[in-house]
C-alpha cells in the first residue's frame, strides 16, 4: 500500500491523507467543491426542466452555437458560487455555535475534508457506466 499513501507514513492506509488538514487556500477549497458541483451540473443538464429552458432559448444560445458553451460556463460558475455561499453559510453557523475564534476560511478548510469521500463517491458512481463501457476500448 506504500504507493497509495496520501499522508505521513504509518498504518492509516489508502485514505491516510484525509486525516491531514487542508491548506486554507481558496483554490484548494474551490477544487473540492467543484468536484461536487460537476456531478450536480451534469445532472441538471439531463433534467426535463433544462430541456424546456433550452427549447425556449434564441438560436444564438441553442446547442451547437458558441453562445451555448458560454451559457453552460455561466451556469457552472453560478453553481460553484451557490455551493460556496451555502458552504460558507454552514461554516459561519458552525463558527458561531461552536464559539470558534478561527477565521472563517480556516473553519471552511476544517470542514472540507469531510466532503472529499463524498465527492469521490459521487464522481465514481456517476462515471462508472462510462468507464465500464468505454474502458473496454483500452484492451484493444
Amino acid at each position: 500500500m506504500g504507493y497509495f499513501r496520501f499522508g505521513a507514513p504509518g498504518h492509516r492506509g489508502f485514505f491516510g491523507g484525509l486525516g491531514r488538514p487542508f491548506e486554507a487556500s481558496i483554490s484548494r477549497l474551490t477544487f473540492v467543491l467543484m468536484l461536487l458541483v460537476s456531478v450536480s451540473f451534469d445532472g441538471l443538464l439531463a433534467t426535463p426542466a433544462w430541456k424546456d429552458v433550452v427549447g425556449r432559448l434564441p438560436d444564438s444560445l441553442r446547442p451547437g452555437a458558441a453562445g451555448y458553451t458560454v451559457l453552460l460556463l455561466v451556469v457552472f460558475v453560478g453553481l460553484v458560487l451557490l455551493i460556496w455561499a451555502l458552504f460558507t453559510g454552514f461554516a459561519a453557523a458552525v463558527r458561531a455555535v461552536g464559539h470558534l475564534d478561527e477565521p472563517l476560511i480556516n473553519v471552511i478548510a476544517g470542514l472540507i475534508p469531510s466532503l472529499v469521500p463524498i465527492a469521490f463517491g459521487y464522481l465514481l458512481a456517476h462515471n462508472f457506466g462510462y468507464l465500464a463501457i468505454n474502458g473496454q476500448l483500452l484492451i484493444h
